[in-house]
């Protein structure tokens, strides 16, 4: 990735955090590789039936402000008061 894509991966970033939607992000790799945090919330409380609509909300904002910067969702994992998700650069 150019300086110019690292630039707009760090903006998307700022607006995410600023909005609220995220806690936590880390840029690696030049930014190939982009880890956020984000509070989570699932239907009666249960990761299995699926998330809360305010988190669904959250996903669609950051699956638009990374895509928008050539990355997509790669994976996820649980963490204390959330989760963390992986955005990988588009192949």
């Amino acid at each position: 990735m150019n300086a110019i894509d690292t630039i707009a991966i760090n903006a998307a970033i700022f607006i995410l955090e600023i909005d609220g939607v995220i806690t936590y992000s880390r840029v690696d790799d030049d930014g190939a590789r982009v880890v956020v945090s984000l509070p989570t919330g699932y239907l009666n409380g249960d990761p299995n039936i699926g998330y809360d609509a305010e988190t669904e909300a959250r996903g669609r904002k950051i699956d638009a402000a990374l895509g928008a910067c050539g990355l997509r969702f790669s994976d996820a994992g649980s963490e204390d008061g959330g989760e963390y998700w992986i955005f990988v650069a588009k192949a």
